[in-house]
């Protein structure tokens, strides 16, 4: 296993979990709240107090929260994530994904999906010690689904999925996948009529993969292209353009909203010529209850959410081409004859 293999699983176990196993078991002065400081999911009902955190700029299928002015419905009106505030205390509510997707021939693009979490439940050992037990759970899409229509799946240990989407050109469309911790915080008891929440309430290690179709793929997010006026000296668009530019060899072809998302090129669990120990931890559940197919086709998808850091940059090459006959002199001074006396 090379070093940055280890300093990467390392991390993830610190800061993610889980450390030991899908079913590990953690003493109760370990509360998972406090051991682990990301990809933890809130209550969606949980109080401002509770939550510390405010309504950010989250992008909403790359067409803004304008396109669905027209519709009032509850029902279908997209899942904004909200952005935490910079704070360490901050938990969001909901994580996604977004990725474009277009069908090689005259048919509905499908895809499939796998969503994993897991709760921690507070409850006593054998040995009657209060212990916190790691409780795995999935939601697996029964056969693949056309991307054509919006869809809200019915909720799994109160947790909701909600696919959106929109038609980008022919037969080409843009498909955002929210999951939410829909945990209810009601309490009839209470004056505020809801409670404060638990760690049994929370999300643990969510995660949202996604397996394209039969003649169905995955299309990469706009490629650089100028725009025609000039932007402001200093201004965002100017710094946005200009990481476009620098950035332009490296096209996305996921991204992720609340974490990070990463696809089948660059994913650090894909084969390696070495045993490979950044496995789909979420990935046995799946094979003890679905089968070693379902559990192929999901421990390489074809994107994925992820929330610890794990693509690397590489260095700039900076040396010369071996074509050049002769290295340019790089000198600041200008020649002799501009050489104003």
């Amino acid at each position: 296993m090379s070093v940055r293999t280890e300093l990467l699983l390392n991390l993830r176990q610190e800061v993610l979990g889980p450390r030991e196993s899908c079913y590990e078991v953690l003493p109760s002065q370990q509360d998972p709240r406090n051991e682990f400081i990301t990809g933890v999911l809130i209550p969606r009902d949980a109080s401002d107090e509770d939550a510390k955190e405010i309504e950010g700029e989250a992008e909403i299928l790359g067409t803004g929260m304008d396109d669905y002015g027209e519709d009032e419905s509850d029902q279908d009106s997209p899942i904004a994530a909200a952005a935490p505030v910079l704070d360490p205390k901050s938990q969001p509510r909901s994580l996604g994904i977004s990725f474009i997707v277009s069908a090689t021939k005259e048919i509905e693009p499908t895809i499939e999906i796998c969503a994993t979490w897991a709760r921690y439940r507070s409850e006593r050992n054998p040995q009657g010690n209060q212990v916190f037990k790691r409780i795995p759970n999935f939601y697996i899409t029964p056969e693949p689904i056309s991307v054509t229509n919006n869809l809200t799946i019915s909720e799994t240990d109160q947790v909701k999925i909600t696919i959106r989407s929109v038609l980008r050109s022919n037969n080409t469309y843009k498909v955002s996948i929210y999951l939410v911790n829909e945990t209810s915080l009601i309490d009839p008891l209470s004056e505020s009529g809801k409670r404060r929440f638990e760690t049994g309430d929370l999300i643990f290690q969510p995660q949202i993969r996604v397996a394209t179709g039969e003649n169905t793929k995955l299309l990469p997010f706009d490629s650089f292209q100028a725009s025609r006026e000039t932007p402001e000296l200093g201004s965002l668009q100017e710094e946005d353009e200009s990481l476009e530019l620098i950035y332009r060899e490296y096209l996305a072809y996921a991204r992720g909203h609340l974490c990070a998302a990463v696809w089948k090129e660059i994913d650090p669990e894909r084969p390696c010529r070495e045993e490979n120990l950044l496995q789909w931890i979420d990935g046995f559940p799946v094979q003890f209850k679905c089968g070693k197919q379902q559990w192929q086709k999901f421990s390489l998808p074809d994107c994925r959410t992820e929330y610890v850091p794990c693509y690397p940059i590489e260095s700039p090459a900076i040396d010369w081409e071996s074509e050049i006959e002769q290295t340019p002199d790089l000198n600041t001074a200008p020649p002799l004859d501009q050489v104003v006396f």
